[in-house]
């Protein structure tokens, strides 16, 4: 993600993204976002591949910003591409113990983040009630609900084109 002159952030054509998919003890990791005009939602843990960087790792550095934690990555479970060209792709990863409290991660603790880019907060859902939460982007929900109740597949599932713009509902 990129600064534009007004101060929003948009998505570098084409980029690269990689997230983590984390679970422990009947849980599951996600970041908890609050923005202006978006209201409250809920992300994984992830964000930009750099230069020279796999996406395994990117994904292990973003839970280590996002979140405070470091995990090994188990492997990869979805694939997408995004509305600009680019591919996300989300890994199982697997942390050592379920924190009481999770630390902010470094990335969230800059100063002005909060006032770029809204309040954030990792936090740990339990699975019966991902099904109610507003999940980014809205094409996974259904794939994570279905993983959570049957397990993760073994083989990387391709969800296609997916944004991170919920559809408008049909009147």
């Amino acid at each position: 993600m990129t600064p534009t002159t007004s101060g929003r952030r948009s998505e570098v054509r084409g980029r690269n993204r990689a997230a983590a998919i984390v679970i422990a003890q009947g849980h599951l990791l996600l970041v908890k976002r609050n923005r202006r005009g978006k209201g409250e939602y809920y992300v994984f843990p992830g964000g930009g591949v750099e230069t020279g960087e796999t996406s395994v790792s990117a994904a292990r550095r973003e839970l280590r910003e996002e979140t405070g934690l470091t995990g090994n990555a188990v492997r990869p479970v979805f694939t997408s591409r995004t509305l600009s060209g680019g591919r996300q792709e989300y890994f199982l990863i697997r942390v050592p113990f379920l924190p009481v409290a999770l630390p902010r991660g470094a990335e969230e603790n800059q100063p002005g983040r909060i006032a770029l880019r809204g309040e954030t907060k990792p936090v740990w859902i339990p699975f019966r009630t991902v099904g109610k939460l507003r999940i980014y982007p809205p094409e996974i929900r259904r794939h994570i609900r279905r993983a959570l109740r049957r397990g993760f597949p073994r083989t990387v599932v391709d969800l296609g084109v997916i944004g991170f713009r919920e559809r408008r509902k049909s009147k």
